[in-house]
């Protein structure tokens, strides 16, 4: 969810991040999808709080670099341990829209404690989408795209681009070790 100033109704309410976990109970099912704005700080903020669900839509790369972040804030092992990653039904989604479904579908298959199913193998390919202008996150592989970049950095002449303030915060600490690797 990401953070604003005031709440706007129950459905697809958006809370200021403090006020998210005294919101959660058993009967909360939380999906983290913030393209890496606010990845960081919403799971801290709902980890503790006791939901029936949570998992973050991002890479394994990406969620390695959330979970070290999260870890060095001192967040317990155990708790990152019930945060599916990615998140949803392994179904071969592409597109957003199959995404989400892939996520309602683990989020009923939870809250009625089926186990796993076989994974569906699409027919054809995943469909083609047109990419925007995009970048890779140095530290984390990260695509990110450029027109809404909010973490950036310059380092000899190159712009560099960063999901997320933690990656950002890493390059510029030893940025001579992650420029090489923008290739």
């Amino acid at each position: 969810m990401p953070a604003e100033k005031k709440p706007q109704g129950e459905a697809g309410a958006r809370l200021p991040l403090e006020q998210l976990s005294r919101r959660i109970t058993a009967n909360t099912y939380v999906v983290v999808a913030t393209m890496g704005a606010y990845d960081e700080e919403a799971l801290e903020q709902v980890l503790g709080a006791g939901a029936a669900y949570v998992a973050l839509v991002a890479s394994r790369k990406r969620s390695e670099a959330v979970f070290a972040y999260l870890r060095g804030r001192g967040v317990r092992e155990d708790a990152l341990q019930r945060v599916k990653v990615p998140a949803g039904l392994d179904i071969g989604a592409v597109t957003p829209e199959e995404i989400a479904l892939s996520i309602m579908a683990e989020i009923i298959q939870v809250r009625r404690a089926r186990p796993t199913a076989t994974p569906v193998v699409p027919l054809t390919g995943p469909r083609e989408i047109p990419p925007a202008e995009e970048a890779t996150d140095p530290i984390c592989g990260m695509t990110v795209e450029i027109a809404g970049a909010r973490h950036i950095a310059d380092y000899q002449g190159s712009r560099f681009y960063f999901c997320s303030v933690h990656c950002k915060h890493t390059f510029e600490q030893e940025p001579a070790k992650y420029a090489p690797a923008r290739a």
